[in-house]
């Protein structure tokens, strides 16, 4: 988890892509924040949660200039607990609405999705379109098994 909110809009893309290149050059896959999650988080009072939410307009170009795989985007969820009235209070799931339609264009979780894209590219011709669905998603799931154990050292540890 990369969190370069200390910094500027373009400091923070700066970084976070700083970090990106160096961990692609391992295969290990990036998450990052963008904008803050409050509360518990450097010991900072949840209070005026709107001031730090994740700007939906910049969400998919951050995605785009930093090459992050994962977003961890601040729409009222925080670190420690809830004021009152809770998460149901102050979660913003428009604004996380907003956020996703946003990055649908950018489909951040390229690692599997290639090989699933090219499974279904080459096959699609060849196999009825169920058959088609399934084995797409084994490879799919192969691919995500293989980054676990490449990257993670994990698959089959669940």
């Amino acid at each position: 988890m990369v969190d370069g909110s200390m910094y500027d809009e373009e400091g923070n893309i700066k970084y976070v892509k700083s970090v990106v290149d160096r961990a692609k050059d391992k295969g290990i896959t990036v998450e990052a924040e963008l904008g803050r999650m409050e509360g518990g988080e450097d010991g900072l009072p949840t209070i005026d949660l709107e001031s730090v939410f994740t700007d939906p307009d910049l969400a998919a170009n951050f995605v785009k200039k930093t090459g992050v795989h994962f977003l961890a985007p601040s729409f009222g969820n925080v670190h420690g607990p809830y004021p009152p009235g809770g998460a149901e209070k102050h979660w913003r799931l428009d604004r996380l609405e907003k956020i996703h339609t946003a990055l649908v264009e950018v489909n951040q979780n390229r690692n599997v999705r290639n090989e699933y894209h090219e499974y279904i590219a080459g096959n699609c011709t060849k196999v009825e379109l169920t058959t088609l669905q399934v084995e797409a998603v084994e490879a799919y799931s192969k691919g995500v098994e293989r980054l676990m154990v490449d990257v993670f050292d994990s698959a089959g540890k669940a």
